[in-house]
């Protein structure tokens, strides 16, 4: 797992949860993300041990950018994927990070990070694996619990379609079997795949739309060529990132 990757999510969490900036809603959710945090850290922990420590037991809203539209969720995603949770792993530690918060925080401050193994069912787009790596921000390591909910929540078990990227800075090596995804505009990009193969938010299930219908409308925006205009990500290239021919029927998990 890239370093970096994680150096951004844990960056946009302790902001927020640091100073109470507010949330930044993707698009395509419920408004139940609103900009708050369940309480807040000492703003000048005397060490780098009490600035770890306050952030145990936080809830906090990172910030993630709009994502107009399936469209601009076709193209900013390296993986767009139908499958089942399989695993998760063993939550992590982010590296320490300093972002000119060395007087807020002591000179540190982390996250905890969970990953999640999806067993691939179908492919939208990407390159061709069994299994994808879905990192995700919040997790408990011993008696230290840091939740995100706007990061999104995955569980062994569950049936999902999943938009994925990596961030930009990290997309000099090709992707590979072992390369860790995250999620495209945070929970946004995970819907859950329903017996009836339809899909719906994990927010609000009362919502539903038929999986063919939008696996047809993530590759006609793919296969048209030219990203819109209105994108907030980069678009991914389809030399980098290739797009299905055609939808790939589901089948039962």
């Amino acid at each position: 797992m890239s370093a970096y990757t994680f150096r951004l999510f844990a960056g946009a969490l302790a902001i927020l949860l640091l100073f109470g900036c507010g949330e930044v809603s993707p698009a395509n959710t419920t408004s139940d993300g609103a900009s708050t945090v369940a309480s807040e850290p000492s703003s000048t922990p005397a060490s780098s041990v009490s600035s770890l420590s306050a952030l145990c037991g936080m809830t906090g809203y990172g910030l993630y950018p709009d994502v107009p539209g399936i469209d601009a969720f076709a193209w900013a995603s390296e993986q767009i994927v139908v499958g089942t949770v399989t695993k998760q792993l063993p939550s992590e530690w982010t590296d320490p990070l300093t972002v000119g918060m060395e007087q807020q925080t002591g000179g540190v401050s982390r996250s905890i990070r969970t990953d999640y193994v999806v067993t691939v069912q179908a492919r939208l787009r990407g390159v061709p694996t069994d299994t994808v790596t879905v990192a995700t921000e919040g997790g408990t390591i011993g008696d230290c619990t840091i939740r995100n909910p706007g990061a999104g929540s995955l569980a062994i078990g569950d049936h999902v379609m999943l938009f994925l990227t990596r961030p930009e800075a990290v997309r000099t090596a090709p992707a590979n079997a072992t390369t860790a995804y995250v999620l495209v505009g945070g929970r946004s990009g995970q819907l859950l795949v329903l017996d009836d193969e339809t899909v719906a938010a994990y927010t609000d299930k009362s919502v539903q739309h038929s999986y063919g219908d939008l696996a047809t409308k993530v590759l006609a925006a793919l296969h048209s060529g030219s990203p819109p205009d209105n994108m907030s990500l980069p678009a991914i290239s389809l030399d980098d990132a290739p797009a299905a021919a055609t939808v790939e029927p589901l089948s039962q998990p």
